[in-house]
């Protein structure tokens, strides 16, 4: 049988009727927020376990950035908070997300493992750490959990985490909330700036514009979902391996951290003002090298690093902010292969020092939610 042979105009109007047709599913897609209503599904929790940490073990981070939602819905801190359950979040970077731990050794794993009680409330931490610093970022992360009803945050920073030139791609993906918070607070700095703008219209909601959020759900769901790796556990004293030099990563005046404070610092200030939970702020520990002369590590220079605790010191009094430092609380010997990575009894020094900060604080004080 002979196959019909159409001519240009047919295919012309085969094309157009196509055209149309694409159109009008990507109004529809846009109009009905099918984007929002396909990544609020979920296989995590039913058909696979919940994530413990908010990213996978996988060297490729750039296929785990997307809504906020979305990632906190395949996350433990989705499951219905407990009747005796003391909820507390944890915010910060890599040393807190446990880069080089097993699950069952992070700070969130140890402070939940220790059984202890606020109020006659079993405390469980759950682990919303990022692997890059940025306190915008955290900021973002701290919004998005107040939805699953934390009793506390516990906030982990560090000089790193305030540099004003860091475009981190997390808050790319949920430029939305971070449109939200920059006009509510003003916000200055330059990732607000950057992703404090986005479009909040209907054509923001369509196809062509939520097509990379849909490729990165699916793939959640279905190749993070499946295969949930190990984290690598590294041993101690690799970072012994690395030699301190003259000239470290942050130096004094260096201008992303200058002036101090700056407009990042904005971020410690704004979430106090979106919830009336506690939030405890830690300046994180981190590797001191004793033998070094004008520098505490690789990263910084002693004179930066001053600077910068003194500055914290003083931000956290004048805006009554829950602050402790505990900078220097973890043995040298406990670290692995950065500056903010430890090794699981370094973590449990860390645990330990929160529960005891938020028992001291809170412990006679905090009403059952």
């Amino acid at each position: 049988m002979k196959l019909p042979v159409y001519g240009p105009r047919v295919w012309l109007r085969i094309a157009l009727k196509v055209l149309v047709a694409l159109i009008i599913f990507d109004v529809m897609f846009g109009l009905l927020h099918i984007a929002d209503r396909l990544t609020a599904i979920t296989i995590y929790g039913r058909l696979v376990p919940y994530h413990t940490r908010l990213v996978v073990a996988d060297s490729d981070l750039g296929h785990q950035v997307m809504p906020l939602n979305i990632l906190l819905k395949s996350h433990e801190i989705s499951r219905p908070k407990g009747a005796n359950e003391f909820r507390v979040v944890l915010l910060g970077e890599s040393g807190i997300v446990g880069a080089g731990n097993s699950d069952n050794t992070t700070i969130s794993a140890q402070i939940t493992a220790a059984k202890e009680t606020i109020h006659g409330d079993l405390i469980r931490a759950y682990n919303l750490g990022w692997p890059t610093g940025s306190v915008t970022r955290d900021l973002l992360i701290g919004d998005a959990s107040l939805a699953y009803h934390p009793d506390l945050i516990v906030w982990f920073v560090t000089l790193g985490d305030f540099r004003n030139d860091n475009l981190d791609l997390l808050i790319e993906a949920n430029s939305r909330r971070m449109t939200q918070l920059t006009t509510e607070f003003g916000l200055t700095s330059f990732p607000a700036q950057t992703f404090g703008h986005a479009d909040q219209s209907w054509w923001s909601d369509t196809f062509l514009n939520q097509r990379a959020t849909v490729y990165r759900w699916l793939r959640w769901q279905i190749y993070n979902g499946l295969r949930q790796p190990n984290f690598r556990v590294f041993p101690a004293g690799i970072i012994k391996q690395f030699p301190v030099p003259e000239d470290p990563l942050i130096k004094p005046d260096d201008p992303i951290f200058m002036p101090m404070p700056g407009p990042t610092w904005d971020a410690l200030t704004v979430l106090p003002q979106l919830t009336s939970i506690p939030i405890l702020i830690v300046n994180e520990p981190m590797y001191i090298d004793t033998t070094a002369n004008n520098n505490y590590n690789v990263e910084v220079s002693k004179v930066a690093y001053d600077e910068y605790r003194a500055t914290l010191n003083r931000f956290c009094a004048e805006h009554h902010l829950w602050c402790i430092d505990i900078w220097n609380a973890v043995p040298p010997e406990e670290y692995t292969d950065s500056d903010y990575h430890r090794t699981p009894e370094g973590q449990g020094i860390i645990a330990a020092a929160v529960v005891q900060e938020a028992q001291a604080r809170l412990g006679p004080q905090v009403e059952k939610k």
